[in-house]
This record gives C-alpha cells, structure tokens and sequence, in this order.
C-alpha cells in the first residue's frame, strides 16, 4: 500500500476498521519517516445529521480534552486533525502503540497475565476512566481491544485507552448532567454495562462496570457472551448474587466497590482503586515484559 495523504502521510497498512472508518498505519515522511496512526472516516452525503461527522467531531473533543490534563499519559496523543474533500473525510493522526491487551493475554500460559501484571493493568485502566471522566466524558466501549500496550519515554510498557467514537459528554452546556438515551446500539454489546444493554442512559458508573468486565476478561474469567437475552440473563444473575456468580474474593470485593455505591448522584472512583491499593503489589515499578519480536507480557 502507498498513499500519500496531505503531501505528508504515507499510509503503509490497515490495522483495524469498524462503523465509523478505518484505522492505518502510515510513515510521517516530514518527520523522519516516524510511524504513526491515522483514523479515516468516511462523512455521507446528506445533508441532514451525518453520524460520521458527528463521531469524527466528538473524537476530536475527547482527544483536546485529554490533551489539557496532566494525566493524558493514559490516552494516545492526538497530533493533528483535518478534513478533506471529495469524497468529504476526517482524519485523525495519532501515535502509533502496540498491540491490544486481548491479544498480548492470549500469547501467555492459561491465556492469562500474572496477577501482579494483571493488578497493575487494571490500575492503570481504572487511573485512565477515572481521569477521563474528569475531563467530562464517558468512554461507554471499554473491552479488551480498546485498551493497548505501549513504551513510554523511559522504554517501560504501560497501557493506554483507545478509541472514544462511542463516548458522551457527561454534562449539559448548562452544566446539568447529560442523562440522555443511548444514541448507538448497546444491546448486543457483552463488556457494556446492563443498563446498556437495556439502552438505558448511562453514566460514570456504568463505565466502571464495563471495566469490572475488562478485569474478568484479563484474569479469563469473563464467559458474558451471546445475544442480548443471553447477556442480560447473566449480568442479572450478577447484579443479584455476585458472591455465588464470582465465587472469588477479590472480585466480589471490586464489584461491591462499583455497583455497591447504588446510583448516587456523583460516583466515586476511588472506592474502586482502593480495592487495587489494599493489594500487595508495588504499582510503581513497570509492568514484567520480555523483548520478543515487539514484545510481549509474561507470567
């Protein structure tokens, strides 16, 4: 593949495409060949709403947004944004990262991480929701493959938050919260939370409930699969007897630590990484990693 894009980005291959475009790997040839990431979306022709704009616009607000805090670490660094003409598209250029935590995890032993990496994955994840929300957004697509490995200046592995087309504002213009109905379809989506599910509106909570899914699915726990009567059968059962569902713990005490603050009017994370803090695991030193090819996460 070569196509050069604004006279400066030679896109290289796809590494990923969903709704709303495409996702390439591409060579910024004015900046010493570096690689990085571009997000093409394809806008329609209408002359109405385009959900592809508006997508393409909120992203744009997340990565700005993001771009203002001190803990943007978590997040892959937006460089630039454009739109082009004829065909009308928007582009989203962004550093390039790794490989998503999913397919790392299935590399290892038991398709599992070490607890100690497993710990300071989820640390990491719910540090990054938690400052996301702070910046006034929901991420509502939290799973496995929107969370991915990356070196950070020091040459450590660290994880970042990806793709926000599904996220939300969480307030109003007039600062009122913004408790609307979902606008995609939540129903068939098994790491989304069970009000989701019953395209109910979200908020921070369901967020972190999604992230409850994530840190199942690392420790390969997670079996929420199947069509939505399937999943709100399960996540049912979970709601109502996580200690017999769970039958662990630590994961009974995470849970309780999300869905246990019932739906007040302003959730608190920090209940949720209290529940990491209690561990005895040291989450200033990096995560264990051994150079193989790229590289990978060990037990």
């Amino acid at each position: 593949m070569s196509h050069l894009i604004r006279n400066r980005y030679s896109l290289t291959q796809i590494i990923g495409k969903g709704t709303y475009g495409r996702v390439y790997e591409c060579i910024d040839v004015q900046e010493a060949g570096i690689k990085k990431v571009i997000k093409e979306s394809v806008f329609g022709n209408d002359d109405g709403f385009d959900p592809y704009e508006y997508v393409f616009n909120l992203e744009v607000a997340v990565y700005e947004a993001l771009a203002k805090s001190p803990n943007s670490k978590f997040f892959p660094k937006l460089f630039e944004s454009f739109v082009l003409e004829d065909p009308r598209k928007g582009y989203l250029v962004l550093e390039k990262l790794g490989y998503p935590v999913r397919m790392i995890r299935k590399q290892n032993l038991d398709n599992c991480f070490s607890f100690t990496n497993t710990a300071k994955i989820a640390m990491s994840v719910a540090r990054g929701l938690k400052y996301l929300h702070e910046c006034g957004y929901l991420h509502r697509d939290l799973q496995e493959s929107n969370v991915v490995f990356s070196r950070d200046t020091n040459s450590e592995v660290v994880c970042k938050i990806i793709d926000f087309g599904a996220a939300q504002e969480i307030h109003n213009e007039d600062g009122t919260i913004n408790f609307e109905y979902p606008d995609m379809d939540f129903t068939n989506c098994s790491f989304s939370s069970l009000a989701l599910n019953f395209m109910l509106p979200a908020d921070e909570q369901d967020d972190f409930e999604s992230f409850f899914y994530f840190v199942l699915a690392i420790f390969n726990r997670f079996n929420l699969y199947g069509g939505p009567e399937k999943l709100i059968e399960e996540k049912t059962k979970l709601h109502l007897d996580p200690i017999s569902v769970l039958d662990d713990g630590f994961l009974v005490q995470l849970w309780l630590s999300i869905v246990g603050q019932g739906y007040r009017k302003k959730f608190n994370p920090d209940e949720v990484l209290e529940v990491f803090t209690d561990l005895d695991v040291d989450y200033e030193q990096p995560l264990d990693c051994e150079q193989v090819g790229y590289y990978f996460i060990v037990e």
